[in-house]
């Protein structure tokens, strides 16, 4: 039927994910060290190179409530830290050079919007951009440091200040 075609994409978001289990087989599923964010981008990057098509159907409908107002620290950290592993995943090292360029821009960029709205010169609470500083730095520094999982207690945590970590993806060892 005419509005039920599959036009390709590079990835689409987890949520609303429907994958063949062969796919997903010969994939190898999820990340699990990503736990949120990008693990979309990522598998969808697996399943185009084992030789499966990625694809929306544009008639569809799919509704989900993003998180990152919620949780700025935990947002930024996880796009940074999950965003460096997928950069690393699609170009090797040199992807993961250009993104921790990037993401440390972007970390200096919040910090910059920080200390300006601490003087008068700058309206808006500094408690806004702060977090997505401090999430963003952190999440660079744990990519370089390999450590994967749920994010730490960062500031503007929102509703994640209670997830625990699993012991095997703990900051240990």
């Amino acid at each position: 039927q005419r509005g039920e075609e599959v036009v390709p994409c590079d990835w689409i978001d987890g949520g609303t994910m429907l994958i063949r289990s062969e796919a997903l087989r010969r994939a190898g599923g999820f990340d699990e060290r990503l736990w949120s964010y990008c693990e979309d981008a990522e598998l969808c990057l697996r399943l185009r190179r084992a030789g499966f098509g990625v694809g929306v159907v544009p008639a569809a409908v799919a509704d989900q409530a993003p998180g990152a107002a919620k949780r700025p620290g935990p947002w930024a950290y996880l796009r940074a830290r999950n965003g460096l592993a997928y950069a690393r995943r699609q170009a090797g090292t040199r992807g993961a050079a250009a993104g921790i360029l990037r993401w440390g821009g972007l970390a200096l960029s919040e910090l910059g919007r920080t200390l300006a709205r601490l003087t008068p010169l700058r309206p808006g609470d500094p408690g806004a951009t702060w977090p997505v500083a401090v999430g963003t730095v952190r999440g660079i520094c744990d990519f370089i440091r390999d450590r994967w999982g749920p994010p730490p207690a960062l500031p503007g945590g929102g509703d994640l200040k209670n997830v625990k970590a699993p012991p095997e993806a703990s900051d240990e060892g």
